[in-house]
């Protein structure tokens, strides 16, 4: 009996129940290890991938502040605490 348990793109394929029902004990063992195997690395790819486009839109979220935030130079600390100085000399 010839069991395909993978598709093309490597994805695991559930064998049916009948299919199952045809294989010998130890065999029958093995296929629901690679099974709880799959089901692990999906969820595990699942996170990940959500992580990923949290991640993406965190830095996102970042880079728009970035832009946002006031640009603030030498310049303009150093004029306001000229400013600041000569408020004090005058009163």
């Amino acid at each position: 009996m010839s069991l395909e348990l993978f598709d093309t793109r490597g994805r695991f394929i559930k064998p049916t129940p009948e299919q199952i029902a045809q294989l010998p004990e130890q065999v029958r063992e093995l296929v629901q290890h690679i099974a709880d195997a799959a089901t692990a690395l999906e969820a595990a790819t699942a996170i990940r991938e959500a992580a990923d486009f949290a991640l993406s839109d965190a830095l996102a979220r970042q880079q728009a502040a970035i832009k946002a935030r006031p640009k603030i130079t030498h310049t303009d600390i150093a004029r306001e605490w000229i400013a600041s100085e000569r408020a004090q000399i005058t009163r």
